[in-house]
């Protein structure tokens, strides 16, 4: 405590009514000693009870057994060398007598205590949320411990976020003890600090449910340690602070569709006499109660008005989480291929340019044709709902943001659009199925500037936009692919399987892009000189891989190093050169300029989301669109998240693109390509 003013009641008035005297008090810390002196001339008789109130008194950090205290009082201070040096005032009137002090035992932590992984499926690897209010306040180095039952398991120092008023979704240092099925997480030493009835929201990166279905912990056995789930808050030195307290942790169960059929059953029978409520709202609830078997809470959701029934798309949100949990095997390079009717060379020769030849052969192939429809009638719309959830996932406030709402209501659409299109049974409804996807694709042809509208009006990067914002654009790569190939399928090409091209020239890629490009960027240079951009290798040298994805990885790294170059302000500016080389298994390229180079701290800013958002541009630029000239449109790379998209492609099949700066000099990225062969799997 510090300097402090107490109070004493008057002898004979109860002490709310009193005229209170002023008393001065005095704490010393080091001798743990408090001095009192009555500051007027009152006078206290003789056996007159007390009551001494003293005001900002601070509790030990940690729980402390039963102690004493020792009172004594003086008459005024006498300076007499008979009087003790250990005597504060005159002589000693009462006392030296000691007093209880009650034993300081921790708090209850409180608030909703709940472990709360995103997905509840068995063995699903997700963020876990974990919010509480702290009693007693946890100092600077004090510990957060969580106790869990066995089963779960996550990284040995995982990454977790904490949300206080304090603190905005701050990293912290934490321990995973995978033997005791203890997390610690450690708030450092900062002289920051959780004060007392905190709000607390702890977010655990990517930890690993139990591998079999779990019962609430609320009714585990009582006496079954591995079941027990405490939270407890520690001061630096170990002391227990508040807790253990119980944690709920959520059931691990099996999204079944049946529990979505009770759950609709629900619904409709009170769906006459309930109103509409916010669609939105209700479909996190609705994903959380289904993902933890909460059917009762459904129903008083309905009780309160829900009706999936009135237009306000609580249903298809209800289509979309169930979905979302419906597991996809990974594709593997054989799978892909297998998508959609075969041909040989021969055949593919022989139907070029030859409509009613073509026509006939997919008559002959209708089966092969309608069963890779009826894969993606399945597939899509399960990638499109996890993007949907992709979206709500956004960190922070960006799923409210308007550019995103706007996306996300977008995909709802088509979501429901492709959910209502009757299964592909013939090359009729098949043509039927295809036209709907084309429409969809026009469609999302702004997809890339919301969420580039939307991370631009951002005023700090969030934890997590990275992870987000690449499975987002890793699932719409994937759903691209899917219907290309089956797209391409149905008009076969010499050398190419699909959209995967038999013998593919990355040299032969380079120097059309270039050509192609060239009068793009010179117009957009506005009557400065283009770099020349050299293109060197093996042109004779092929690989199996598939053009569109090496055309879109050069084409930002190209775009990237010609800004560079026309950078170094030089009348001509130097020029670019490409290298590329390979062997069976990959193949390598290195693109390099002159410009000058570049911090490393800049050169990672090239590929971050966050550093790479302006408003988007007029020109309907879109990393992934099919026409090359809407890739390369702009020489202004902050407009497009390119080079991020590109190391995306890059490392879809296990490849890589890394960026090196040499300051003073230029920039050199390199990017590796495996050959696509039967392990090489789709995301």
């Amino acid at each position: 405590m510090v300097g402090r003013k107490s109070e004493l009641p008057s002898p004979n008035e109860h002490a709310v009514n009193s005229a209170l005297p002023q008393v001065k008090a005095l704490w010393t810390a080091s001798t743990r000693m408090l001095e009192m002196t009555l500051l007027n001339d009152s006078v206290i008789p003789a056996d007159t009870p007390l009551v001494l109130v003293v005001s900002g008194v601070f509790t030990p950090e940690t729980a402390t057994p039963q102690g004493e205290i020792i009172v004594t009082t003086f008459d005024k201070l006498a300076v007499r060398s008979t009087v003790p040096q250990s005597t504060r005032g005159g002589q000693i009137i009462d006392g030296p007598t000691a007093f209880a002090i009650p034993k300081i035992v921790p708090g209850c932590i409180e608030g909703a205590k709940r472990w709360s992984p995103f997905n509840c499926c068995p063995g699903a690897v997700s963020d876990v949320t974990l919010s509480f209010i702290v009693c007693g306040k946890v100092p600077t180095g004090g510990k957060l411990l969580v106790e869990l039952p066995s089963g779960w398991d996550m990284d040995e120092q995982p990454k977790v976020l904490l949300r206080t008023p304090v603190y905005h979704n701050k990293p912290f240092t934490a321990t995973w003890d995978r033997k005791q099925h203890t997390l610690e997480v450690c708030l450092g030493n900062d002289s920051k600090f959780i004060a007392t009835k905190t709000k607390v929201i702890l977010t655990i990166q990517r930890v690993k449910n139990p591998d079999k279905e779990t019962l609430f912990s609320a009714v585990s056995a009582v006496n079954d340690t591995s079941a027990a789930a405490r939270l407890t808050t520690l001061s630096a030195s170990g002391g227990v602070i508040d807790g253990p307290s119980k944690l709920e942790v959520a059931r691990i169960s099996e999204l079944r569709e049946s529990d979505f059929e009770i759950i609709i059953k629900v619904l409709d029978a009170d769906a006459a006499e309930n109103g509409s409520t916010d669609a939105y709202k209700y479909g996190q609830d609705l994903r959380l109660a289904c993902g933890r078997g909460h059917l009762e809470l459904v129903r008083e959701w309905v009780s309160r008005g829900c009706n999936p029934n009135a237009g306000d798309g609580a249903k298809v949100l209800a289509e979309v989480y169930r979905l979302h949990h419906v597991p996809l095997p990974p594709i593997t390079l054989q799978a892909l291929l297998k998508r959609g009717p075969k041909s040989s060379p021969a055949v593919a020769a022989s139907l070029a340019n030859d409509p009613q030849a073509l026509s006939k052969w997919r008559e002959v192939n209708a089966p092969a044709i309608v069963t890779s429809a009826q894969l993606l009638h399945r597939e899509v719309p399960i990638r499109i709902a996890r993007r949907i959830v992709d979206l709500e996932n956004l960190p922070d406030e960006l799923p409210n943001a308007k550019p995103i709402v706007s996306l996300r209501e977008q995909l709802l659409d088509s979501f429901d659009r492709l959910m209502s299109c009757p299964l592909p049974a013939n090359l009729a409804t098949e043509h039927e199925f295809m036209e709907l996807h084309r429409d969809i694709r026009k469609q999302h042809a702004t997809m890339h500037g919301n969420i580039a509208e939307a991370v631009q009006a951002l005023e700090y990067e969030p934890q997590g936009l990275s992870e987000s914002l690449d499975n987002f654009y890793n699932s719409r790569i994937g759903i691209r692919m899917l219907v290309d190939q089956h797209i391409a399928a149905q008009t076969p090409t010499e050398g190419f399987t699909g959209i995967v091209a038999d013998e593919c020239s990355p040299v032969q890629i380079a120097q059309g892009i270039v050509n192609k490009v060239k009068p793009l960027w010179q117009e957009s240079l506005k009557g400065e000189q283009l770099p020349e951009i050299q293109v060197n290798g093996d042109v004779g040298a092929t690989y199996r891989y598939i053009p569109q994805h090496i055309e879109i990885v050069l084409t930002e790294v190209f775009k990237n190093a010609v800004i560079n170059s026309v950078a170094a302000g030089a009348s001509t500016p130097p020029p670019v050169t490409v290298l590329i080389s390979g062997g069976p298994h990959g193949v390598c390229m290195k693109v390099s300029d002159l410009g000058g180079g570049m911090t490393r701290k800049k050169a990672n800013a090239l590929s971050n989301y966050y550093h790479t958002a302006t408003s988007p541009s007029s020109s309907g630029y879109d990393p992934v669109a099919d026409v090359l000239e809407r890739r390369a449109s702009g020489l202004d790379f902050s407009d497009s998240f390119g080079l991020r998209i590109a190391q995306l492609y890059a490392k879809y099949f296990g490849g890589e693109l890394a960026i090196m700066p040499m300051e003073g000099h230029g920039v050199d990225t390199y990017i590796y390509m495996n050959c696509l062969t039967g392990a090489s799997e789709l995301k």
